[in-house]
């Protein structure tokens, strides 16, 4: 099961539910350590979207994170996405956003 939330918060209660899936934007001023980061590059050189693994706390609450950003070409603006799915390609999460 995959839950979209508007925003999503570091919540203990949802990180106890090993069977959901999330997606969420990202707020922007959460505070994250980058453990990976890939960035991909259309062949005009302009950067698509960037897929990163992070991990973030709250306290005593760490949360490792799958941080996905994607560029759009026609307004030059970003999104970005917070998931707990490492195996989804990153187009098939921007679809399950978009929808």
């Amino acid at each position: 099961m995959t839950i979209i939330f508007s925003r999503k918060y570091i919540c203990p209660r949802i990180q106890r539910w090993p069977w959901t899936e999330h997606m969420t934007k990202m707020k922007k001023n959460l505070k994250y350590r980058v453990l990976s980061s890939i960035a991909y590059v259309s062949s005009d050189g302009l950067v698509t979207h960037k897929d990163e693994r992070i991990l973030f706390s709250n306290g005593d609450l760490e949360h490792e994170s799958r941080r996905v950003e994607l560029w759009s070409n026609d307004s030059h603006k970003s999104v970005t996405l917070l998931t707990n799915n490492f195996e989804l390609s990153v187009r098939d999460i921007e679809e399950i956003y978009r929808r």
